[in-house]
């Protein structure tokens, strides 16, 4: 039941804040606590990048880069800096330029997840396209595509080789099918591709050859983790934006949106 189309927005909207999965918490992941031993020693909690009017901004160079990953500069880009993956590829593993932040959500509810890039290399879009992405600890992080009202949703490996979440995931009356992602996924990481991105993008996907947006969900207001690793060679990260569901791309791609650092 893949390739339905992106007309998913409208059933997230209608259960902001909590997220239509909340009842029966039948995907919640592990929890976070909200901030309450992640302080800066004056009750204010401590973190890297917070979201401001529902939307945090991240620039790619401002990232806590680390091995082969590398800064370079460009005309286009936000800020005039990128960072690029300079190492090999890493197609099924995902502990090489291993690197993570913490974010500060004073809003529970559904994010989704974009990101600005491009193919470093060449004239394949298809190539040097890719980073592995996470959130581990939000309460729930899956691919969405369909109507509405029979959203098809994959989920990250192991996650998703558990039977018994899946079937309770399709028993949702909103959720059409539910299963892996086309291509690989590990470790609780989705492959983030871009798709004909030769030049600088908005384009942030999972699921090989069945595109799939992709959403978080925080259950509470506190500090979460977004974990970043190595896949695509060459691939170019520019900003990264993780805003609420309702607003408008041409709001939140907006390159006049400043940092939204907690420094």
């Amino acid at each position: 039941m893949r390739g339905r189309g992106r007309w998913w927005l409208a059933a997230l909207l209608a259960c902001a804040p909590t997220g239509c999965d909340s009842d029966g918490d039948v995907d919640a992941g592990p929890g976070v606590d909200a901030g309450a031993d992640r302080t800066d020693g004056g009750g204010t909690p401590a973190c890297d990048f917070r979201a401001v009017d529902g939307i945090v901004v991240i620039e790619a160079e401002s990232l806590p880069i680390t091995e082969d990953w590398a800064t370079g500069s460009h005309g286009d880009a936000a800020g005039g800096e990128y960072v690029e993956w300079t190492g090999s590829s890493h197609n099924n593993d995902t502990s090489n330029g291993r690197f993570e932040v913490s974010i500060l959500v004073e809003e529970a509810g559904l994010y989704r997840l974009q990101v600005r890039n491009r193919v470093g290399m060449g004239d394949d879009a298809t190539e040097h396209n890719d980073t592995w992405m996470q959130f581990p600890d939000a309460a729930a992080f899956y691919g969405i595509q369909g109507p509405s009202d029979a959203q098809d949703r994959v989920y990250p490996r192991p996650r998703c080789e558990d039977a018994g979440f899946i079937s309770g995931i399709e028993a949702m009356d909103d959720v059409a099918e539910a299963s892996c992602p086309e291509g690989t996924s590990r470790d609780g990481y989705f492959k983030v591709y871009s798709s004909g991105a030769l030049d600088w993008k908005w384009s942030a996907r999972t699921s090989d050859s069945d595109a799939h947006d992709i959403v978080v969900r925080f259950d509470a207001p506190g500090v979460y983790t977004y974990q970043l690793a190595a896949r695509g060679s060459f691939h170019q990260l520019d900003r990264i934006v993780i805003h609420r569901i309702e607003l408008e791309d041409s709001e939140v791609r907006d390159l006049a949106l400043e940092e939204t650092s907690c420094r």
